[in-house]
């Protein structure tokens, strides 16, 4: 399989490059660890891959934090190791579904922008989610939003789709709550309690 050159992949899986059954099936962290050992930040932009797998996730490729995937014709995100802090997903607009976050147990920053995604699963088991931005994307609730308890910055942005905020009033670290409406209403439930 090629990744460079005149070639145009409909899936990448990370890895393999070279596969091997037999290496596989007794050590399967040995293709991350051979490939890429050091590997921090994943930023892929205006591709035509489809899939997007990561195979073994966070014991293979340990070190990566950030993954930035832009303007790409994603459908599809799987396994992305839990070792992430960043998760920054923009104007990927055949992606229909997140991909599975409620095992990234590390992630500080999550945003959003510019997504046909309706939905928002797994949100609330993050819970050291630090940065939530969310702009220009069809969601319609935001489930789990009141149990982000580390949430310190908010920013919805022009979700028209948003019909109810959920109850923020437990968020006590909040340090910055940004809504911006273009058209429609969004409402939000808080106590005075």
């Amino acid at each position: 399989m090629h990744f460079f050159g005149n070639e145009n992949p409909k899936q990448l899986p990370v890895p393999p490059l070279a596969f091997d059954h037999a290496s596989t099936l007794t050590n399967p962290q040995s293709l991350w660890l051979i490939r890429f050992p050091k590997l921090k930040s994943l930023e892929l932009s205006h591709s035509q891959i489809l899939n997007l797998e990561f195979e073994y996730g966070s014991a293979c490729i340990p070190q990566l934090k950030k993954v930035v995937l832009r303007g790409t014709n994603l459908q599809g995100v799987l396994g992305l190791p839990s070792s992430l802090s960043i998760l920054s997903i923009r104007a990927c607009l055949s992606l229909k579904r997140l991909p599975t976050i409620q095992n990234l147990i590390n992630l500080l920053e999550l945003e959003l922008l510019n997504l046909p995604v309706e939905e928002s699963k797994g949100l609330g088991e993050i819970k050291r989610l630090e940065i939530l931005v969310v702009s220009d994307c069809k969601i319609v609730l935001l489930n789990g939003l009141s149990k982000l308890r580390s949430l310190q910055r908010l920013s919805l942005k022009n979700c028209n789709s948003l019909n109810k905020l959920p109850n923020v009033s437990d968020l006590t670290m909040l340090k910055v709550l940004e809504i911006h409406v273009a058209r429609g209403s969004v409402t939000s439930k808080a106590s005075t309690n």
